[in-house]
């Protein structure tokens, strides 16, 4: 039995991280031989070998091949690190920003811009101004990534670059910083030739929360090609001066049902901002009406529980019966949305007896309101005595 133990012990002992790091220690050192090889294809193997195991034995080989004269070599490295986020590769990556080897400045580009090197700011806004696309779409991209604040300035000047990819990547790059400074620039890209970046834009100034875009996205409400995100960033914008415009576009059948699914989500983002006014009673009382048509149920569903409270006044004049939409729609959301102002209508609704009388009462008994015990109560006694 003794025997049998120490043998079991011992296979085990084997299978331990501890003792799988002394083979993993032997290849690694193998590797880093190799990095001293004349052939750069053998140095680049090498590194790709040192990439299959943990970056705490390998960053020292892989810092110290970040010199190395081959490109290819150098590049490796710098990903492999970047992967892991070593940040002491930084430094020696941004003095490749000036290499003469575009695709060198390209990777040295992205692979700061994984890393977020903060210190590698100024150069890359340096590199905003290379006479290549490929790294000026990097450096752009990356400095989206590192999210500097006083990379916004420099990166609003390349909405106006001969390439596409740069103003592409100066859209998206500006979405990330959240810089509201860029808004009369974006909307300037309204016009770009390309569709992408168009597109791109209005979903930014929706993001940047600046007021001064709804103008132009209201004229943007009547092109096909982007007023799914136009509508998309009124909602986001909350802006009252959209909803007359959504609501007709709601109501129009002759319209295509996704872009009207993403109109009733822009009233409902809407309503919620406003809380209460002409404004958000409008919305939502368009979106409860539209809940009688079945193939705009859910979306409609959705954007009036994305509007929560300001939603319920309408609901219940529609459980009365004074406005169009689905009662069994209705009772769901004010189920969820938890207002006592619905009580006296969801008692009601438990004596018209034209739904579950279960989805009535669990939608009375979530708000919170007292009087919702009285039929409740009533319900259960009249069960005990049946």
């Amino acid at each position: 039995m003794f025997r049998a133990s120490l043998v079991f012990a011992l296979v085990a002992s084997l299978s331990t991280p501890a003792a799988a790091s002394f083979d993993w220690l032997g290849k690694i050192d193998a590797a880093a031989d190799d990095l001293k090889d004349r052939d750069p294809k053998a140095r680049a193997t090498a590194v790709r070998e040192l990439a299959r195991y943990a970056i705490h034995w390998t960053r020292p080989y892989l810092l110290k091949a970040l010199h190395d004269p081959d490109a290819a070599v150098r590049v490796a490295a710098g990903r492999v690190l970047a992967s892991h986020g070593v940040a002491e590769a930084a430094p020696r990556v941004a003095s490749w920003l000036t290499d003469a080897d575009v695709n060198v400045r390209t990777a040295a580009a992205e692979i700061l811009g994984q890393l977020e090197a903060k210190a590698a700011v100024p150069a890359l806004i340096r590199s905003l101004g290379d006479p290549e696309a490929d790294v000026r779409i990097r450096a752009v991209a990356a400095l989206g990534q590192i999210g500097a604040p006083e990379s916004a300035i420099p990166i609003i000047g390349r909405l106006e670059d001969e390439k596409t990819g740069v103003r592409l990547a100066a859209v998206k790059a500006l979405a990330k910083l959240g810089d509201s400074r860029a808004v009369v620039q974006l909307v300037g890209t309204f016009n770009d030739p390309s569709l992408e970046i168009r597109q791109q834009a209005i979903m930014t100034v929706g993001k940047l929360g600046d007021a001064a875009a709804v103008p132009a996205l209201l004229r943007l409400l009547r092109d096909r090609t982007v007023r799914s995100a136009a509508a998309t960033a009124l909602g986001r914008l909350g802006s009252r001066s959209a909803v007359a415009p959504l609501i007709d576009a709601l109501s129009a059948e002759r319209s295509d049902n996704s872009y009207r699914a993403v109109v009733a989500t822009a009233l409902g983002r809407i309503a919620k901002k406003a809380k209460k006014g002409t404004a958000a009673t409008a919305a939502v009382t368009a979106l409860v009406e539209a809940l009688a048509e079945q193939h705009l149920r859910k979306a409609c569903r959705e954007a009036l529980a994305i509007a929560g409270r300001p939603a319920v006044p309408a609901l219940v004049l529609h459980l009365r019966g004074q406005l169009g939409g689905d009662p069994e729609t209705a009772v769901e959301l004010l189920r969820d949305i938890r207002d006592p102002r619905s009580t006296e209508a969801l008692i009601e609704e438990l004596g018209r007896r034209r739904l579950d009388r279960s989805l009535v009462l669990e939608a009375l008994s979530r708000t919170g309101d007292d009087k919702a015990l009285i039929p409740i109560i009533a319900l259960l006694l009249s069960l005990i005595h049946i």
